[in-house]
């Protein structure tokens, strides 16, 4: 399954030799695959800087932040008027200390310090998510109850984070991968047997059978097979347009009706081609 995710505001700058800077990006990810690259040709040392001054080692990939952002055009309670916002999470040393820690537990201890610490009056206006160090949404394990609030610190870094967007087109998945090769050609032979096996299977598709907290599975795998073959588009993100449906009919989207949710959301994808 995709999992969400944002991205993050930091630039990154990997260093080789003596200060050497060739290569910066604003993905995480790419600058550690750069680091790799650059040691397996014999480079050293070989450093990531991020664009705060910080140094990408371990801890620093461990972090975890608090993306915190308004459903509405302001907040209604005087204490949440400068709540959104990212913050980033600092674990006590008894936590760091402790061996075999999931992210989703460390996402649920975070939630809690961020409530004893910073806190929101009126939760029903903000959208609060979890994110690791790439920008990843994780989902808190809920009964971890190993550490409280007060094993850590909460600290507000900038402003909340937009979602990434995801790239919307009719073209191949796999044409973007690049070059026609072998391995393309074979890869699109079986994914065109996957959707020929899947065909007439599932049920409609619809925001709540493809992206919803009720997917069907299988109408699911047929969407994705047709996406990755470029035979349509991919739905939106299920939040995007819950908040457009907001701002555009003042209506909640998730208490409407299936058939309501499914009309609003053609209504977006043909307004955000």
């Amino acid at each position: 399954m995709n999992r969400k995710q944002f991205k993050m505001p930091f630039r990154y700058s990997v260093f080789h030799g003596e200060g050497n800077c060739d290569n910066q990006t604003d993905n995480l990810r790419e600058a550690l695959h750069i680091r790799t690259d650059l040691s397996a040709d014999g480079h050293r040392p070989v450093y990531i800087v991020d664009s705060d001054g910080c140094t990408v080692d371990d801890d620093y990939t461990a972090r975890i932040f608090i993306n915190v952002r308004l459903t509405g055009e302001a907040a209604s309670h005087p204490d949440d008027l400068n709540a959104a916002g990212l913050y980033h999470v600092t674990f006590d040393s008894k936590v760091k200390a402790r061996d075999g820690l999931l992210r989703e537990e460390l996402a649920e201890l975070a939630l809690k310090i961020f409530d004893a610490h910073q806190g929101i009056e009126r939760l029903p206006e903000f959208d609060i998510e979890v994110l690791d160090a790439f920008g990843v949404v994780l989902t808190p394990e809920s009964d971890f109850d190993d550490f409280g609030p007060d094993y850590g610190h909460v600290q507000k870094i900038g402003e909340p984070l937009l979602q990434s967007r995801q790239h919307k087109t009719t073209e191949s998945l796999i044409t973007k991968l690049g070059t026609a090769r072998l391995e393309n050609q074979a890869l699109v032979s079986a994914l065109t047997e996957v959707e020929a096996c899947l065909d007439g299977l599932g049920v409609a598709e619809s925001i709540d059978t493809i992206v919803g907290d009720n997917v069907d599975w299988v109408t699911r795998a047929r969407y994705l097979t047709a996406v990755a073959l470029g035979r349509r588009k991919s739905y939106p993100e299920r939040e995007s347009v819950a908040l457009w449906v907001g701002d555009r009919y003042s209506t909640d989207f998730e208490a409407s009706t299936p058939e309501m949710r499914e009309k609003w959301t053609q209504e977006y994808i043909a307004l955000h081609p």
